[in-house]
């Protein structure tokens, strides 16, 4: 399934009621245990760590210790970034920003690397989105003397993906919702469990709110969309009313754009001036 700047804030800023560093409920809660589960002169560093961070920087220390990665990788990555310009570490340690438009990392567009692979681009923006270590880790490697570049390496990572997300698919025919939420349980460790919704009957008007209130909290929820059949994901980024009616900020990764969406044109199934389709099929919705 699929088709082949301004400042940007770390993860993204958070309404009243939200976690102060836009973290999710998932993460956060995730943040509290692994805090708690430290040794107490290890937690005393990463906590120090935490405190003297930049306050642009603090979340992105926080997302990692979400994602699981242990307090060495996490005190590595505070002194990392520590004496980086902001913009620098925004562009880094994620692929893709909220500002609509084309996404662009280190010359390249984000945008997935063939035909099948919308879904693959997707969940690579989605785990990149919640893990600064594993963003960290393509645009910004060890130095190597052979290294093809940011690019190629995401393209690479795409492939990766695809391959990882399709054991039981021919990936010809891109990648199933069921591989999609099991690539997320298995790799996706900053994301949080994640569950397939169908847009079917009655149901649809309800998967419209659901997502919308998901976005609401700071989640973000791959949608499968289609005309007369499921055709291509896209990755609902959070809500959007600047426009002076609701809408989601929608990454589409055939053109490598963030584009604004109206709620409204999801519920009438006329999405296709957006995102090529007209109609949403389903959702990967955040599962706590």
């Amino acid at each position: 399934m699929g088709v082949r700047a301004a400042a940007v804030s770390p993860l993204g800023s958070a309404p009243p009621g939200r976690d102060p560093d836009g973290l999710t409920r998932w993460q956060a809660a995730r943040v509290e245990r692994r805090l708690a589960g430290l040794h107490p002169e290890i937690g005393e560093r990463v906590r120090a760590a935490l405190a003297g961070a930049r306050a642009g920087d603090r979340p992105y220390l926080r997302a990692a210790l979400a994602a699981g990665h242990p307090a060495r990788d996490v005190l590595t990555l505070a002194e990392r970034i520590a004496g980086k310009p902001p913009d620098w570490v925004a562009t880094r340690l994620r692929l893709v920003d909220g500002v609509p438009g084309g996404q662009y990392r280190l010359g390249a567009r984000i945008d997935q690397v063939d035909a099948t692979t919308c879904g693959t681009a997707v969940l690579l923006v989605l785990a990149t989105g919640a893990d600064p270590v594993l963003a960290l880790s393509l645009t910004a490697p060890d130095d190597q003397p052979d290294d093809p570049g940011f690019g190629t390496r995401f393209d690479r990572r795409q492939l990766l993906v695809h391959r990882q997300s399709n054991l039981c698919w021919p990936r010809a025919l891109g990648t199933t919702p069921w591989g999609m939420n099991r690539w997320v349980a298995r790799r996706a460790t900053g994301v949080g469990p994640y569950r397939v919704r169908w847009a079917a009957g009655r149901r649809a008007a309800r998967l419209v709110s659901e997502v919308d209130r998901a976005l609401a909290l700071g989640e973000r929820v791959p949608l499968l969309v289609g005309a007369r059949l499921p055709r291509h994901y896209v990755l609902a980024l959070g809500r959007d009313d600047t426009g002076g009616e609701a809408g989601w900020r929608v990454y589409e990764p055939g053109s490598g754009e963030v584009r604004v969406v109206p709620v409204a044109a999801v519920r009438e199934r006329r999405l296709a001036r957006w995102l090529g389709f007209d109609r949403m099929y389903a959702a990967l919705l955040p599962a706590a």
